[in-house]
């Protein structure tokens, strides 16, 4: 199954110049004004789902939702990716905070001692400034709208439903340490009302606030930890403007598998629920195709065997702010793309992801001269998804709390020669 090409192929659409820069010309080039960024990307969501999931062989005790991307979609056809999409005016629209007041009366302080970060840091991201006075004024902070984005796509895309009308079990002052699992409870309704709502959301985003309305209830944004961003680099589409987005992805453990789960055939065309460990491995023998995200985030929640350690994880990490991780892509003299990230000592310092970057870069290494590097946080695409999986390398110090990767060697049975 040819995979692979399908993301080496975005990166070649990259514009060649004879006059390649070194690394050192570009990493000036990247330091230009901050331009609206509002022209350039756009805000979304998306959700890690876990679900208790205990199969005998199994290296951890739940399984994660993935969806297969349609084949004619304009942004990574065919990849598996979690539930997600744009941000849209309805998750911002002040209704949502009278909604969510009806359940709490101390909303606001609420939602400053468990969404806002507590890190004052300058690699801080843009996205959530913590900002108390925009709150008071009645105005939807991206703590909340994020999360509202991120629920309701998952509604759309897989009949997931995460509502509460129970904030009692949300007001331990602890929350931070505290084990919080959300759940579908898409029970509710009957198929036909079920395929009815996703319909109408799909079409219009505001419908979501009168589903909830309607079930006395409201988004269940204190089960969704902060995970990750992610800002698709400039250049992977031929349009002049590429189809670029800042994504914050999230991580929401249940308290047990729901009861169904249906992609929604338009969007995307196959859901499956697969260990991280289980998805990387058909990922390596080319039966799925990955995103990038995708790969490095399936690694990392290789880190915990059970959900009871992630969810914990998730907990003591939640106010500690995320920062946005741009791929840096580069070419080595021997041909190699080594794409990297936030934390590599050969990524640009105050990289600036508004710059245009008219060809692709070539640092004046081989991959090999690469490979001595001290602090490292990148990964080479190479022809085959094992060798790919195998060049993943962390040795830098994430900030934010955030954990690393876990090596190729502890999930593949064959480490290739690099």
């Amino acid at each position: 199954m040819q995979m692979l090409p399908c993301y080496l192929q975005m990166i070649s659409r990259l514009k060649r110049v004879r006059n390649t820069p070194t690394i050192r010309r570009i990493s000036a080039s990247v330091n230009s004004t901050l331009q609206d960024t509002s022209r350039l990307w756009r805000d979304a969501s998306s959700l890690i789902i876990a679900a208790p999931d205990d199969i005998s062989g199994s290296r951890t005790n739940y399984s994660v939702l993935h969806l297969k991307r349609a084949a004619k979609s304009s942004f990574f056809p065919n990849a598996y990716v979690y539930p997600g999409g744009a941000l849209d005016n309805a998750d911002r629209n002040p209704k949502w905070l009278d909604a969510f007041s009806k359940f709490d009366t101390n909303l606001s302080e609420t939602i400053v001692q468990r969404l806002f970060s507590k890190t004052v840091d300058r690699h801080q991201s843009e996205l959530f400034p913590s900002d108390e006075a925009s709150l008071n004024k009645g105005i939807v902070p991206n703590e909340v709208a994020f999360r509202i984005c991120a629920i309701r796509e998952t509604f759309e895309e897989s009949g997931i439903l995460l509502l509460s009308n129970d904030f009692a079990s949300r007001q331990n002052k602890d929350i931070g340490l505290h084990l919080v699992y959300g759940k579908s409870i898409i029970d509710v309704l009957s198929n036909d009302e079920v395929n009815s709502w996703r319909h109408k959301v799909h079409n219009d985003a505001s419908e979501f606030f009168n589903l909830c309305a309607r079930l006395q209830m409201v988004p269940d944004i204190w089960s969704l930890r902060e995970w990750s961003e992610w800002l698709t680099p400039t250049g992977y589409q031929k349009e002049k403007k590429p189809k670029r987005f800042d994504t914050v992805f999230y991580c929401c453990c249940l308290s047990e598998m729901p009861s169904s789960t249906a992609f929604d055939n338009v969007e995307t065309t196959e859901s499956q629920w697969k260990s991280p460990a289980e998805i990387i491995q058909m990922y390596v023998q080319e039966k799925v195709f990955l995103a990038p995200p995708q790969i490095f985030e399936n690694m990392r929640l290789l880190n915990f065997s059970t959900i009871e350690e992630l969810s914990r994880y998730l907990g003591e990490r939640s106010l500690k702010g995320l920062e946005r991780w741009t791929p840096y892509i580069v070419k080595t003299t021997d041909s190699i793309v080594v794409q990297m990230l936030p934390g590599d000592e050969a990524y640009p310092e105050n990289f600036d992801p508004t710059a245009e970057i008219p060809s692709l870069p070539t640092i004046n290494m081989t991959h090999k001269e690469m490979e001595d590097a001290a602090t490292k946080f990148r990964i080479l695409w190479r022809r085959t998804p094992v060798e790919i999986i195998s060049s993943m390398s962390c040795t830098a110090e994430l900030r934010f709390g955030q954990i690393a990767p876990v090596s190729a060697k502890s999930v593949l049975n064959v480490t290739p020669k690099l």
